[in-house]
């Protein structure tokens, strides 16, 4: 069996990784990223140390150096040994999760622990900058390609929306519009979400903004994540940074 976190976003397939994990005769593995930015990035995740392909130990990657194994919480168990683990961690803490569980397996020695590489690009949404940023990074195709892949389709909720219309003075480069949106000023480098109204205008740049956000004449954004329902009247100015984003919170009216 597999447990995976949902704070890595990663193209992965697990399929390599079972035969070698069945091959091995280890009861557990895990899948990790030998990083060069750990340093900026992966803080306060796990970092291994590892010998022969087993994993000898844990520590907490507080940005010191700028490689690391850090691991990506992506563990194989056998469903046997889990299900004795999960009781066993009972009796230890009611508080263990599945990454204090196999820290402890480690420093007690109960079990060998596989540790596999994986090469592919692994996004970190563990801040609110993580996720501007790497929101944003995927307009770039070589970033994007890494995690959309051809002949790799991604199944969704879909809501059968209406295409986007665009005014007659609309202007849009390098963003993702989606369905239901309605586009009369200007979007420049931004993601914007399903049914998004952005006026006559306005100029939306550098920006996220959520479903059913709605941006009026003559306003300005920049470096701004609008959670869902926001309106924004006409005529004003929002501007965050690159490294500072403001973040509105959902149904807010300014």
């Amino acid at each position: 069996m597999i447990i995976a976190p949902v704070f890595f976003t990663m193209a992965i397939d697990f399929r390599p990784y079972l035969k070698k994990h069945s091959k091995s005769g280890n009861k557990i593995s895990l899948i990790y990223k030998r990083v060069t930015n750990a340093d900026s990035e992966f803080i306060n995740c796990d970092a291994l140390e590892i010998k022969d392909g087993v994993i000898d130990g844990f520590s907490i990657n507080g940005g010191q150096n700028k490689e690391a194994d850090i691991s990506l919480e992506v563990f194989i168990f056998n469903f046997k040994t889990f299900m004795k683990l999960i009781k066993k961690s009972r009796e230890i803490s009611t508080l263990f999760n599945i990454r204090d569980l196999v820290r402890h397996i480690v420093a007690n020695k109960m079990f060998a622990i596989n540790a596999y590489p994986f090469d592919g690009l692994v996004i970190p949404i563990l801040t609110f900058q993580n996720f501007v940023k790497y929101s944003t990074d995927l307009l770039n195709y070589d970033i994007r390609k890494q995690l959309f892949k051809e002949g790799w389709p991604i199944y969704t909720t879909t809501h059968n929306t209406p295409p986007a219309t665009y005014g007659e003075n609309a202007h849009v480069s390098n963003s993702f519009i989606a369905n239901g949106c309605i586009i009369k000023g200007t979007v420049i480098n931004s993601v914007i979400s399903r049914d998004v109204i952005v006026e006559e205008g306005a100029i939306v740049k550098d920006c996220v903004l959520y479903s059913g956000t709605q941006v009026g004449k003559g306003a300005n954004l920049q470096y701004v994540l609008s959670d869902k329902k926001v309106t924004i009247k006409e005529i004003i100015d929002v501007a965050g940074e690159k490294d500072d984003f403001i973040y509105i919170s959902r149904g807010a009216h300014i």
